[in-house]
């Protein structure tokens, strides 16, 4: 009862516990969890109770219609929190709302973006073909209309960001997957403004963009930016997350190494540039 207790705010004394005093934090999370007295897991009677009371009170919480929602993983991944976040107690309870809302969300945002890039590949080709041959016909009107759907995804997807930089600020930048997308809706809008306004339109304001060298440069970084999303996706599905981390983490190993290989490249460029350089002095004074 005292730890359910809250001051004029609606704070819990687990989320000051959580904030300034971690490791009370945990020895208090492993008392929420209770073991039957069965000593072998295997046993059919052995089970195993969650109390999630003190990292997430519910919605029917007095504070929750205050507009103070307190929940225990969001405040963990403030303060980074990292050995609380890996407790049992947090992981069970993220896996229990994940199951039971987050992954229709992610479903949902899986499949609309799924959609997105396969209208996008289509188009992107379709009209590729069209420059390379140069338009003999009209736009046709399922053209015009696809054009139209993924401008509109676009400017969506641009709101949403510009939505989630108001809230995160700062910390918004330092997830490179954020930083990418902002990128992939940017160029993405940019390459459908020729496709979507009229030509008087857009010659003077974009007549950079619109010129086919300029043009299909930005398509290429889009539809680019898009499949590496795509894969950032993946993630979540239990099937193929494991390869996209190991991926990830090559990836970034790789980088890593080639970094250290151009510093020893650009040493041994210079060696060689003076030592070369003295040699062609040598034979062009004799």
């Amino acid at each position: 009862e005292i730890m359910e207790h809250k001051d004029i705010h609606g704070h819990t004394p687990m989320k000051l516990l959580i904030e300034h005093f971690p490791e009370s934090a945990e020895l208090l999370m492993d008392r929420c969890v209770k073991r039957s007295e069965m000593t072998n897991s295997n046993d059919p009677q052995f089970t195993v109770t969650y109390d999630f009371r003190l990292l997430d009170p519910g919605p029917d919480d007095p504070a929750f219609l205050n507009g103070w929602r307190f929940f225990g993983p969001s405040t963990m991944v403030k303060h980074e929190r990292k050995q609380l976040l890996l407790h049992p107690l947090t992981q069970v309870l993220l896996n229990q709302k994940w199951s039971t809302f987050g992954r229709f969300v992610h479903y949902f945002n899986f499949l609309s973006y799924l959609v997105f890039v396969t209208l996008f590949s289509a188009f992107i080709v379709i009209e590729r073909e069209e420059f390379a041959y140069g338009r003999h016909r009209p736009i046709f009107n399922y053209e015009r209309a696809l054009s139209y759907v993924l401008f509109s995804f676009t400017v969506v997807n641009l709101l949403k960001e510009t939505l989630q930089i108001s809230i995160e600020r700062l910390k918004y930048f330092m997830e490179i997957s954020n930083v990418m997308e902002w990128v992939l809706y940017g160029t993405a809008f940019a390459f459908m403004i020729p496709f979507v306004m009229p030509g008087s339109a857009v010659e003077d304001p974009f007549k950079a963009i619109i010129h086919p060298n300029n043009l299909w440069i930005v398509g290429v970084t889009s539809i680019s930016l898009c499949y590496a999303n795509l894969v950032l996706f993946l993630r979540r599905f239990r099937l193929f997350g494991i390869y996209v981390t190991m991926f990830l983490e090559v990836t970034q190993t790789l980088f890593k190494t080639l970094l250290v290989f151009f510093v020893c490249i650009v040493g041994f460029s210079i060696v060689f540039f003076i030592l070369f350089k003295e040699q062609v002095s040598n034979k062009t004074s004799v």
